[in-house]
């Protein structure tokens, strides 16, 4: 099941890689449905890059998840982002296949509006706050 969402940021490009490629192992910091990534080593590691890819543990229907990004700068203030993840599911999620893809569909959006936010003002969207404060 392949996911893709797309999004301007209003940020020069630069930017949002630092937080998005860069610091990838700290997206808990803005993803409100991340409470703690972990780095792996096993992989490529770009230049830059904290490690060279990262696990978060979301139980559920999934087997795993591979994330790709693009990002094209558009003037000095402003990048297009491209976000896609492909996920591998449990053979009993098929039942619900439509509810599962919708729901996914949802939840990527959620990602790539929360890492706007969170590029655009330096701050964690509500979102993140809110999951912060039922944790706690």
């Amino acid at each position: 099941m392949k996911t893709t969402k797309v999004i301007t940021i209003d940020t020069p490009g630069d930017k949002v890689w630092d937080v998005f490629a860069h610091d990838f192992d700290n997206a808990y910091k803005w993803m409100a449905s991340i409470p703690k990534p972990f780095g792996q080593d096993n992989g490529k590691k770009y230049a830059g890059s904290s490690s060279a890819g990262r696990v978060c543990e979301l139980g559920g229907p999934l087997v795993q998840n591979v994330a790709e990004f693009s990002l094209i700068e558009q003037g000095e203030n402003q990048s297009v982002v491209t976000f896609s993840v492909t996920s591998t599911l449990k053979p009993l999620a098929f039942v619900i296949y439509p509810i599962i893809k919708f729901g996914f569909g949802f939840f990527v959006k959620q990602i790539v509006e929360e890492l706007k936010f969170y590029v655009e003002t330096g701050t964690p969207h509500p979102r993140k706050i809110k999951a912060l404060n039922k944790a706690s």
